[in-house]
């Protein structure tokens, strides 16, 4: 039996969207990625994507919701094709890719608020992202130390080997993204994963990027990028990897939050 629920969503699906709105907001300080099913498809297979959130690697699925999703495509040799995805699908969609060579498969959900009840409580969670100097300039412009309100929004990017062919990851044009600047599927096991950091297209250095594998999620390798945006990352297993950051600013609107941040994350399967 399936019940339905009046906004259309089955039981499943409103479980997951009661996972996502009252446990996983980045207070918690939980990563967002795409998790598709099968990260080298054949020509013309269609790949579920499934959205998670969660920590080291391991998270919940929740449903597709198009009032948060402003961009959800990929983007290949030939260009950008929407995906087409049902409200409250989980996966979130099963597209099919039709050309060789690597597809990037790009998600930009929509800003959302979050409210930390106390500074100490919003330090500890900036620290976690390796943004302390964000907790510092809060004391230092003496902004209120309880109700923090924060913006957030979440971009998200996953690499698809199709078929024989392969290719190099690319910016796309996400407001904050991460960029391995490397054949995944034609590293080897000891080389190291070349990230750049961009934000609206340019370098931002000092963002604390960490890398996930599957096989071992409790040790992330993790470095900050230099001026360029660059950072290297060595020690990273094979398998299915994680890599995710987050960058922190002023909120352009006080009267809406304190503090807007960006997460980013760029998953694959390196050989």
């Amino acid at each position: 039996m399936r019940f339905i629920f009046g906004n259309g969503l089955s039981l499943t699906a409103a479980l997951a969207v009661l996972f996502l709105t009252s446990a996983v907001l980045p207070s918690t300080a939980h990563e967002f990625w795409l998790d598709p099913v099968n990260y080298t498809p054949k020509v013309g297979a269609s790949v579920p994507i499934v959205q998670r959130t969660g920590i080291n690697f391991a998270g919940d699925s929740y449903p597709f919701e198009r009032k948060m999703s402003q961009r959800f495509a990929i983007v290949d040799g030939r260009g950008e094709r929407a995906i087409k995805a049902v409200e409250g699908d989980d996966p979130a969609a099963e597209p099919k890719v039709p050309n060789a060579g690597l597809s990037i498969v790009v998600y930009q959900r929509a800003a959302d608020v979050v409210v930390h009840e106390t500074l100490e409580r919003f330090t500890e969670i900036v620290g976690i992202e390796g943004l302390e100097h964000i907790a510092t300039q809060h004391r230092d412009l003496n902004l209120p130390a309880t109700g923090i309100k924060e913006t957030y929004a979440r971009y998200a990017k996953a690499l698809l080997k199709v078929g024989n062919a392969s290719g190099t990851d690319r910016a796309v044009g996400l407001p904050f993204e991460l960029i391995l600047e490397a054949d995944p599927y034609a590293l080897s096991a000891s080389a190291v994963l070349p990230i750049r950091a961009l934000l609206d297209g340019k370098p931002v250095a000092n963002v604390l990027i960490k890398a996930f594998n599957r096989a071992d999620p409790n040790m992330p390798r993790q470095a900050r990028t230099d001026d360029d945006g660059r950072v290297q990352l060595t020690g990273v297993p094979a398998g299915e990897v994680l890599v995710s950051g987050v960058t922190m600013m002023r909120a352009a609107d006080p009267t809406i939050a304190l503090w807007t941040s960006l997460w980013a994350s760029l998953t694959f399967k390196r050989p």
